[in-house]
């Protein structure tokens, strides 16, 4: 409902969600009047938009989202219970002398890992020269031996992100169609598709991670224009535990002056890390709380003030505890009914008219 009323009201916004069933009814939702605002980022799409992670022409915003990357990464290592801080050295070089090369993509990390005469080529096209530097004197120097301790989690993970064909197609064009400083200047809908029952749980989350942190840096450069002139944008992320990383714990305590409005929703507080948790309960303005688990309940209750965890956990269903922000306070919580979501409002006519007018879109180069 919040969606529909945003895209029926001409805000732009941007939705992240791991099922698919809330793209599917955003999609059907979208007037037809603003079809052209629409991007709809399905990797397994029939006509699927490119979204190439490493595709940074500004040169300035190429360590931020190089981070952001980089942290994306390292979550999905910590899933299997850490990496050395070797592989993370590597990786971080990697990253940021692929975004350099014009044109490269994760594909090209693979290959500079990989084959010594690459490598040397790729180096050869670096500016900065301690990128330069850690491999012609470090990772050269190492033993082969050394590096295979290394590399080859690296590789693993990467071959596990890019084996799926079509994702491969999406994730490796040489240029990205997701511009996403102008599609949050310009109003539009981003709707990312990241269904795990299609993609897989890890590719689900990394790309989400992805997206996120192209979205941070995208907004970051909204410093060179006066905050009068910033078009309110707004993120939805659905089952958000599934996409936590630093870039979206820096977007709850960085990018309110930059006009990125968030809405996060999500079952429990222990699905998030420390940092997220602590950002959301300290730079979130508006709560809603709907039934909850005794323990996540009492947090919520000393959280809103004058409700207690008894009162939240017994909750009908649809009904929540609201604490709004009005002139930078917190108000005392409201109990509201909310609206169910309304079927007859979503139509399938526009959901197939909105996905046919991708098929104008250029055929993504297959990826081998």
């Amino acid at each position: 409902n919040q969606l529909r009323s945003r895209i029926h009201a001409g805000d732009g916004v941007m939705l992240l969600e791991p099922h698919g069933d809330l793209y599917e009814a955003t999609l059907r939702s979208v007037p037809r009047r603003r079809f052209d605002d629409v991007l709809a980022f399905d990797p397994t799409a029939a006509h699927p938009v490119a979204y190439n992670p490493l595709d940074c022409p500004d040169p300035q915003q190429r360590e931020r989202l190089a981070a952001g990357v980089m942290a994306a990464f390292e979550s999905l290592f910590a899933l299997d219970h850490g990496a050395t801080p070797r592989l993370l050295h590597i990786l971080r070089y990697a990253i940021l002398t692929a975004m350099e090369v014009p044109g490269a993509t994760l594909l090209t990390i693979v290959d500079l890992l990989r084959d010594a005469t690459v490598r040397r080529s790729l180096v050869a096209q670096v500016s900065d020269p301690l990128v330069r530097s850690f491999w012609e004197q470090e990772f050269d120097a190492w033993t082969e031996r050394y590096r295979q301790e290394a590399v080859p989690a690296i590789l693993n993970k990467l071959g596990g992100l890019l084996a799926y064909q079509r994702v491969r197609n999406v994730l490796c064009q040489g240029r990205t169609q997701l511009d996403f400083r102008k599609i949050a200047d310009g109003g539009q809908i981003l709707l990312c598709n990241l269904s795990v029952g299609h993609l897989g749980g890890d590719v689900s989350r990394i790309l989400g991670k992805f997206l996120l942190s192209s979205l941070h840096a995208a907004i970051m450069t909204r410093a060179d224009m006066p905050e009068a002139q910033r078009r309110d944008f707004y993120l939805t992320v659905d089952e958000v535990a599934e996409f936590d990383c630093p870039a979206l714990a820096e977007q709850l305590e960085q990018v309110r002056k930059y006009r990125l409005n968030l809405t996060l929703s999500h079952q429990h507080l222990n699905q998030l890390s420390d940092r997220t948790r602590q950002s959301i309960l300290a730079n979130c303005g508006t709560f809603t709380t709907f039934s909850l688990g005794y323990d996540d309940a009492e947090v919520m209750a000393r959280q809103l003030g004058g409700v207690t965890a008894a009162d939240i956990v017994g909750l009908r269903k649809y009904h929540a505890y609201l604490a709004l922000m009005i002139d930078g306070k917190t108000s005392s919580p409201m109990l509201m009914r909310t609206l169910p979501p309304n079927s007859s409002q979503l139509s399938d006519k526009n959901r197939n008219a909105l996905l046919q007018q991708h098929s104008a879109l250029p055929p993504l180069t297959p990826v081998g």
